[in-house]
């Protein structure tokens, strides 16, 4: 399982626009040590950095989110699920089609994963969660919105027989979604029923949206089976519930 924390904001370094929360968030590295990335958008468009290693021993990611200047960025700690190698083809956030995207939890059996999306669209690395990628890639390019394209997604993985978590994080040209969709009872042994649960802080200058162990618990609570929305320009936030 993975942690989460992005964010839309006027143009800032990153480590200033969560200064109060990107402590905790490297912190929980020490146990989500598989990898870390980070995508972000600035005058030049979309990039992203990826390491598979621990972000807290990464001078790269110290230099990163203390450097980069952005208006909208993704954040990701991975803690790998088991028999999916530590590499960085497995690390997120993923990049294509001028998307970025991150996943937390897991959704299966990673077998039945090919049919939700066009078969050419491979994937690179061995992750559901690339797959699951994918399968919002292909309905955008159907024409659905991004937003319903990743609720949509979440949504019809949740009915897969091994699917625990389907919490994702999509950074396109005009906006932030984040999909709140999980499975209640299936975290992970020894963690709390809020394990899966987002939330998120609006004010003015910028939107913060986290894991659990990195949003405050005065943070808005992002209902389960729904997709905030943040635009890019503007930084309104819309929530779309599902089904």
């Amino acid at each position: 399982m993975c942690r989460l924390l992005s964010f839309v904001c006027a143009p800032a370094v990153a480590a200033r626009v969560a200064a109060d929360v990107l402590p905790a968030f490297t912190a929980l590295s020490c146990e989500h040590k598989d990898g870390w990335g980070m995508a972000w958008h600035d005058t030049d468009g979309l990039h992203t950095v990826r390491e598979p290693q621990a972000a807290h021993t990464s001078t790269r990611y110290a230099d990163v989110v203390s450097t980069v200047t952005t208006s909208a960025a993704l954040l990701h700690l991975r803690l790998a699920s088991p028999g999916l190698a530590v590499a960085e083809e497995n690390s997120h956030p993923f990049l294509r089609d001028g998307c970025a995207f991150g996943h937390n939890g897991f959704v299966g059996p990673i077998g039945d994963l090919d049919k939700f999306h066009a078969p050419d669209l491979v994937a690179a690395g061995s992750t559901d969660s690339e797959k699951y990628f994918l399968s919002v890639l292909t309905r955008m390019r159907d024409g659905e919105p991004a937003h319903l394209a990743l609720l949509s997604t979440a949504l019809d993985l949740l009915d897969l027989a091994e699917t625990s978590s389907a919490n994702a994080s999509l950074l396109t040209a005009d906006a932030l979604h984040m999909v709140c969709a999980y499975r209640p009872g299936t975290q992970p042994p020894g963690r709390l029923e809020d394990y899966f649960t987002l939330r998120y802080r609006a004010e003015a200058s910028a939107v913060i949206v986290g894991s659990d162990g990195v949003a405050r618990d005065d943070w808005q609570r992002l209902p389960n089976r729904s997709v905030l929305s943040v635009d890019r320009v503007s930084r309104r936030c819309v929530v779309t519930s599902g089904r």
